[in-house]
């Protein structure tokens, strides 16, 4: 009778947890986020010409025609906002770009990485047809494979369904708060919020890594599954480093954390945690560094494929409200930087300008020795940028857009459906309740990197904001557990039954 019961429960929560994604879905579509190419329009518009000139024509290499990338342009991709939300303008560009004469067209790259785009829009292609509806379909297909693992991995664990179901509740909250964030943002296939996609997968992982989950061949699929996933994305957006970073450093703390409690175990100290997860992660990312080296086209070379990481840090230290007086620094946008370089390039090196894209490496020394220079000078200034006003800025954005949504029906339903399933599961899930406390909580720092390296725009806040509200949720949700099970109804009845 009470597995029964507990399936029940399990089932209960299965059936929430996929209605709350295809709700998503459709508050994404409500939204118009699948009638729209995301900013940057200029970079996005040339990712898709790549797709298109090796779907449809065969070109290799990550590099694309340049008649494809014209014919977009006067069919109306570009940075006029009228476009942005033109499904039809949009899809109709993209058509006409599949019956062009290429044989003596020349070809361009597209600079830096997070090449993984292109790819991306090529299985947009593949599963959806020639259509910007196929980038918010392609992304909700990955985010649902994701859920689906770690329901089937987890069904009769009620109180890792609670984790999932929180999960997806605060993704739910993300994806109706885009509009907050400005053009900069506006859809869940913008790269800057891909980033979101790779948590799940992270989360799944660590569980799996941590807990030494028995790997069935199911779980190995599942697990080589949630890999696969969290490497594409990181090659669409390779911040999430930090990702990968948190679950290698989870694994060495976990393997030390065995072997302080118990050193005679040497190798059988994998038998307490799983290595598995570890190795294919370290595989596929080799695999995708020889599928690159092997692709690439002759054009590309080690500075053109790498980020500016210099200009970012230089870019983030503006969100210092003494920026400007103190050392000139002012504004977030990618022209402040190239203003800096181009008046040091005047004054030191006798030429009008250092371009960031040809000369790259010449661009990112002029801006790092300007930053180690502030470092040296005024490292309180770093400190307070980095530890304080770029934290501060994260949280006035959070803070701000809950108490927008709080009119908002569905913040309610979210704390209903908290409240009520939290409830349903107090005893269970209070028993490992700590355990998920602490993995989100060493999670939370790493998620907040991206944005402190660079400057703290809401645009670049997506993941952290995923990982903070579940974070939020998980505490919410602890809290009423403890507190029901601590003043349970039917406690209160049997004491008063006894007493008579």
């Amino acid at each position: 009778m009470r597995k029964k019961i507990f399936l029940n429960k399990s089932f209960y929560f299965i059936l929430l947890i996929i209605i709350t994604v295809l709700f998503t879905m459709l508050k994404s579509i409500q939204l118009k986020m699948h009638n729209t190419i995301p900013e940057a329009i200029a970079r996005q518009r040339m990712l898709i010409g790549i797709a298109i000139s090796d779907l449809n024509y065969g070109l290799k290499g990550y590099i694309g025609y340049d008649i494809i990338n014209d014919t977009l342009i006067k069919n109306g991709i570009t940075n006029r906002t009228e476009a942005f939300y033109n499904k039809d303008v949009l899809n109709k560009a993209i058509n006409k770009t599949l019956d062009l004469d290429v044989s003596s067209n020349s070809k361009y790259p597209i600079y830096r990485e997070d090449k993984g785009m292109v790819v991306y829009y090529k299985m947009a292609f593949l599963l959806f047809g020639y259509n910007v509806q196929g980038f918010l379909y392609l992304y909700y297909l990955l985010f649902l494979v994701s859920v689906l693992i770690f329901i089937f991995t987890f069904y009769n664990r009620i109180d890792l369904l609670n984790i999932l179901l929180l999960f997806v509740l605060s993704h739910y909250f993300l994806v109706s708060i885009i509009p907050y964030a400005g053009i900069e943002l506006q859809t869940v296939h913008n790269q800057r919020f891909l980033a979101v996609l790779g948590l799940l997968p992270s989360i799944y992982l660590s569980f799996i890594i941590f807990w030494k989950y028995r790997l069935s061949a199911f779980v190995k699929l599942g697990t080589l599954i949630q890999i696969l996933i969290l490497i594409f994305v990181y090659f669409c957006r390779s911040s999430i480093i930090y990702q990968i970073l948190f679950l290698l450093i989870l694994f060495v703390i976990g393997v030390l954390r065995h072997w302080f409690k118990n050193p005679e175990l040497g190798k059988l100290i994998f038998i307490k945690i799983n290595i598995f997860p570890i190795f294919m992660i370290c595989i596929t990312l080799f695999l995708l560094q020889l599928h690159l080296i092997l692709s690439l086209h002759h054009s590309y070379d080690s500075t053109t494929s790498k980020h500016l990481f210099w200009h970012d840090v230089y870019k983030g230290l503006s969100v210092h409200p003494k920026s400007k007086i103190k050392h000139n620094i002012y504004g977030y946008k990618d022209d402040s930087v190239q203003q800096f370089v181009d008046d040091y390039a005047k004054k030191h090196l006798d030429r009008e300008s250092v371009n960031s894209e040809d000369e790259s490496k010449l661009y990112e020394a002029i801006v790092k020795n300007k930053v180690v220079e502030i470092i040296k000078n005024d490292p309180f200034y770093i400190f307070s940028t980095f530890f304080y006003y770029k934290i501060n800025s994260f949280f006035h954005y959070f803070t701000t857009t809950l108490f927008k949504t709080i009119n908002n029906y569905s913040f309610w339903i979210i704390l209903l459906l908290i409240t009520s399933t939290s409830t349903l599961i107090n005893k269970v899930f209070m028993n490992k309740w700590f355990d998920y406390f602490k993995v989100v909580t060493f999670a939370m720092p790493f998620s907040l990197l991206p944005a402190l390296i660079a400057f703290p725009h809401p645009s670049v806040y997506s993941d952290t904001i995923l990982m903070f509200t579940f974070y939020v949720y998980l505490i919410l949700s602890g809290i009423i557990c403890y507190l029901s099970n601590k003043y349970s109804i039917l406690k209160v009845l049997s004491k008063s039954y006894k007493n008579n």
